[in-house]
């Protein structure tokens, strides 16, 4: 049986706890989520916070038997509201746009926390610790390796140009 689109009415600030409580009960819910940049308290330079899209709404894909099981959830009003076909098509077009819109704004927010590196491209720096100690190498960027920041360079090995990559704490500027 096809689902139905509905829209759900949740309690002001519990909008993402409540899409993540019908997430595990295997509903498919979307809640969009936009990023602001906010200075709050005395913090000198304005941070990302996350809100809901639309405040208080929930679009579900609810099946005949879910409709019950779903309004269980705490925080979540009991009337819920079909979609009507068009109603739906606007819906989804607004979805697409507000995801887009999201992606992009996380991107923002990787960019704006990426270290700025203290070398300058092709700067000679100089392994001070770690397996390549007291190596001389040519800084070309920095990368994400897993969760941490790392220096790419260029050094000579064995008679060859190799990329090697430095932990920011053991190289520094070869004098």
């Amino acid at each position: 049986m096809q689902a139905t689109t509905y829209l759900g009415y949740a309690r002001g600030g519990h909008e993402f706890a409540v899409a993540d409580d019908l997430r595990d009960m295997g509903i498919v819910v979307w809640c969009g989520r936009v990023i602001e940049w906010k200075r709050t308290g005395h913090k000198r330079h304005p941070e990302p916070h996350e809100r809901p899209a639309l405040p208080n709404y929930l679009f579900m894909d609810l099946q005949p038997s879910q409709f019950y099981t779903a309004q269980r959830v705490k925080h979540l009003a009991n009337t819920m509201h079909p979609l009507t076909p068009f109603a739906e098509r606007d819906y989804r077009r607004f979805q697409r746009s507000v995801d887009s819109h999201y992606a992009a704004a996380l991107r923002d927010v990787e960019n704006a926390t990426e270290p700025r590196p203290e070398f300058t491209q092709g700067q000679a720096i100089k392994a001070i610790s770690g397996p390549l100690a007291e190596t001389l190498a040519t800084f070309e960027r920095i990368v994400k390796a897993g969760d941490r920041w790392q220096y790419e360079a260029t050094t000579e090995l064995m008679g060859r140009a190799v990329k090697v990559r430095f932990d920011p704490a053991d190289v520094r500027k070869a004098v």
